[in-house]
């Protein structure tokens, strides 16, 4: 199998992604197609971690990444790394186009991959194929059914009906689009995942995209280099050379690359580490920790997960209001959760363990660390906090709160008689009008009087008459909120 490196015509083997919507099937269809392959049933238990496996189909060899999804897909099409040849589209036949099958259209549409539409879950009963097809033609696809050049192929990655229909087809468009044989030419690998190891130290997946890696060999990435301990393939086969579309495993170089970075036989003096930033730029741990405190405008966590695929599509997507103040692959340490500690920031732990130890360290010194399998859990959790901490500062501008219970009509101007039932209002204040717990309008307090005598302040339980400028449409019931002087 290792020595397979091109297949009939002098091709090389396509590489073929997978993207769509959650829960349309693009893990089963992976499953299915890796279970039905002989080859690929004789793998031990190596292909989840590679992140990508091979298969022999009637003679020819196909390359699926099994990393999941945009996010990766993603961060190699932003760094110019063409690491698929071939997206596969999947949608449930009985779910239709949703909004992250949107998402994943424009990704392979923004790349040089080739698109099939892969029609999924076609064995539930009361289907509307018709539907599904004229969503995917409003998303700008175009469809061969309908005239265009992308396929359709439909299956189900339960009973496996129509997986080697759509095996065919990815042999058929890999050779219509003539994918040349690139062993002679330079080494380039592009990195799937790679991760930070207690026993390997880094580790990196990769898919060789032209010439071929051996041990011992010198790769670099940007000016970092590292020489090649051992080549792994998706079968647990050791390898002392590796060929153009190989998934691949790699120990010995001693950093870890980002998703998405090419690996080169050659130095590139141009190139800079994507997560690096310049020198004035980079704060301290302790630095960041004081500017946080100092401003309150942010807070800070810590992420760790399992590969740096992971960690890219969390740290990708953490807003602005929320300041990393650490991230790296592997387990959660003792000495995360000091750092965690003096911060007073919480530990965001994605697919990794929590050692024994470190998580009765954690529970004496009162720090968080909260475990995740979903990349859109732990985001949406981080969101959700965001949101509540803008609600409470919002809160925290409001001074005073005051209801309107009555109207008065001096000198053809209207004043709202009000009782304040929080803090004290105070001549000059800025307010907001709410009906409903709307906000209306914005006013000022020009003047506030208490039995026709003019006062400068009115504390809780109080009531007054409040003079608006500019004069608001106010009614009995409505709040006003005073924030600033």
């Amino acid at each position: 199998m290792s020595e397979k490196i091109a297949t009939t015509n002098n091709n090389r083997p396509p590489v073929v992604s997978v993207l769509g919507h959650v829960d349309h099937g693009k893990t089963s269809l992976l499953d299915k197609i890796r279970s039905t392959n002989v080859a690929a049933r004789e793998s031990g238990g190596i292909t989840q971690a590679i992140g990508a496996y091979q298969i022999d189909f009637n003679g020819r060899l196909i390359t699926f990444i099994d990393t999941p999804g945009h996010a990766a897909f993603e961060a190699m099409r932003s760094r110019g790394a063409q690491a698929s040849d071939i997206a596969l589209l999947v949608v449930a036949a009985n779910d239709g186009v949703k909004p992250q099958t949107i998402e994943a259209i424009k990704h392979i549409q923004n790349s040089n991959a080739k698109m099939i539409v892969v029609l999924n879950k076609i064995d539930l009963p009361n289907l509307n194929i018709e539907k599904v097809l004229a969503e995917l033609t409003k998303e700008g696809i175009a469809l061969d059914k309908t005239g265009g050049d992308v396929p359709v192929v439909q299956v189900s990655s339960t009973t496996g009906q129509g997986i080697d229909e759509l095996l065919d087809m990815i042999i058929l468009v890999s050779d219509i689009i003539d994918l040349k044989d690139t062993t002679a030419e330079a080494f380039s690998a592009v990195v799937i995942e790679s991760e930070m190891t207690k026993n390997q130290g880094a580790v990196i997946h990769a898919i060789v995209n032209s010439g071929t890696l051996s041990t011992y060999q010198e790769v670099f990435v940007g000016q970092k280099s590292g020489k090649v301990r051992s080549i792994t393939s998706d079968k647990g086969e050791i390898l002392k050379v590796a060929g153009p579309s190989t998934p691949v495993e790699i120990t010995g170089v001693s950093f870890v690359p980002d998703t998405g970075s090419v690996l080169t036989s050659l130095a590139d003096s141009e190139s800079t580490d994507s997560n690096s930033a310049p020198e004035s730029l980079v704060l301290s741990a302790s630095e960041m920790i004081a500017a946080s405190q100092a401003k309150k405008e942010s807070f800070l966590i810590i992420i760790k997960a399992d590969v740096s695929g992971s960690l890219e599509a969390i740290t990708k997507n953490i807003p602005p209001k929320v300041q990393i103040l650490s991230s790296a692959t592997g387990d959660v340490t003792a000495s995360d959760v000091i750092l965690s500690k003096s911060a007073i920031a919480p530990i965001l732990a994605f697919n990794v363990k929590i050692p024994s130890d470190v998580e009765k360290l954690a529970s004496r010194e009162g720090v968080i660390i909260k475990p995740y399998k979903i990349i859109y859990e732990l985001l949406d959790d981080i969101d959700d906090v965001v949101a509540a901490i803008e609600a409470e500062k919002e809160a925290e501008k409001v001074k005073a709160v005051a209801e309107v219970t009555a109207e008065f009509t001096i000198e053809g101007v209207r004043i709202a008689g009000v009782k304040v039932t929080k803090g004290s209002i105070k001549t000059g204040m800025e307010l907001f009008l709410l009906r409903n717990g709307q906000i209306l309008s914005q006013a000022k307090a020009t003047s506030l009087k208490q039995r026709s005598k003019e006062v400068g302040d009115v504390k809780a339980g109080q009531e007054c008459g409040v003079l608006l400028s500019p004069a608001l449409d106010f009614k009995i019931g409505d709040k006003l909120e005073f924030i600033t002087e």
